[in-house]
């Protein structure tokens, strides 16, 4: 439970692109980090640092046990894990997309 080092960049990073983001992170129990809001979408997010070269995977770099578990068990739009500010510019690029094959699908019918 608690942040990641780079909990704040990411956070600062969905809100600077235009998501609305609310902080999960004191939730416990494998609950991801934050909830990330765009295009009509909502996105649970894990936050982990990125890992370094040469060194064992950590807690703060992989899922622990109960995050697999809660992820798995999810019943909604799984999680993803983000580890960068670019890493979080592509997920709110992939929910773009998303929205868009959407909005033209619905535009078709």
């Amino acid at each position: 439970m608690g942040k990641d080092a780079n909990h704040e960049t990411i956070v600062r990073e969905f809100r600077r692109s235009g998501a609305d983001v609310v902080n999960l992170a004191n939730v416990g129990m494998g609950v991801p980090d934050i909830l990330v809001g765009f295009a009509g979408f909502d996105q649970l997010v894990e936050i982990k640092l990125p890992p370094k070269a040469g060194l064992a995977p950590t807690r703060k770099t992989n899922l622990s046990i109960r995050q697999r578990g809660w992820h798995h068990s999810w019943r909604g739009r799984k999680p993803v894990v983000i580890r960068t500010p670019e890493e979080a510019e592509a997920l709110l690029d992939a929910l773009l997309d998303e929205a868009l094959r959407r909005d033209r699908a619905n535009a078709a019918k």
